[in-house]
């Protein structure tokens, strides 16, 4: 199957409460379609694993605030192996362009296990770029990332509008099929990370529509945030 692209796109991210959801929700509800993907109440759930290589040069470049980096994950929904995405999200400021692959079960598998040789003639971009950082620096399983989303969409310039509540990861764990994972809430179970996604500009209805002014912008990233919750458990001695 071929790449699924997407173009260099805004995205902005919020660290909302639970009571500034409500009030978003039922704003945006009048003026946005809610997402074709959403099951009951507009949610479905979603669980990625990212990789880092050896030296997690990705959480470090993240950390440090580097300008331009790139991201690798798999990424699965409502835990069913029917789509299994294998994605590379390339970041310039605040500028974003993600570049998606379905896979089957068994390469899964085997990109997990590290056996990449098995992706070694695949013609999707990201798994290309992915199979040769892998034999440079050798890629490994680095978090899960589990929350549930809830998303809204317009056809002007693409909107996307998500909010992903109960955001959770686990420890030392890669079976991202298993209903069971043992994962741990990776903030305040009352927050919320709003996040807006958009080609070139953001119409003003939309923005007074959800307060964009009072809102404050945060260089937030569910990927660091369960990264540090996990390396706090390798500290304790978890």
């Amino acid at each position: 199957m071929g790449d699924e692209i997407t173009l260099f796109r805004n995205e902005l991210k919020y660290m909302i409460s639970l009571s500034d959801y409500i009030i978003m929700k039922n704003r945006l509800r009048h003026f946005l379609k809610a997402d074709r993907f959403g099951g009951q109440n507009n949610e479905y759930h979603v669980r990625s694993l990212y990789f880092d290589d050896v030296y997690d040069s990705c959480l470090f470049e993240k950390l440090s605030g580097v300008y331009s980096r790139e991201k690798f994950r798999i990424r699965i929904y409502n835990l069913s192996d029917r789509i299994i995405k294998f994605e590379r999200k390339y970041k310039e400021g605040q500028f974003v362009l993600k570049k998606s692959t379905a896979i089957t079960r068994d390469e899964c598998n085997a990109i997990i296990e590290g056996k990449i040789d098995l992706i070694k003639n695949a013609q999707s971009s990201p798994l290309q770029k992915f199979y040769i950082k892998s034999r440079n620096s050798v890629y490994k399983p680095a978090v899960v990332v589990d929350y549930v989303r809830e998303a809204y969409t317009h056809s002007v310039e693409n909107i996307r509008i998500t909010f992903d509540k109960k955001l959770k990861t686990c420890f030392k764990k890669t079976d991202i099929f298993n209903p069971d994972l043992p994962t741990f809430p990776a903030i305040n179970t009352n927050s919320i990370i709003l996040e807006i996604k958009f080609n070139r500009f953001l119409p003003d209805y939309i923005k007074n529509i959800i307060s964009i002014s009072s809102l404050q912008r945060l260089s937030i990233s569910k990927y660091l945030l369960c990264r540090e919750v996990n390396i706090k458990n390798i500290e304790v001695g978890y």
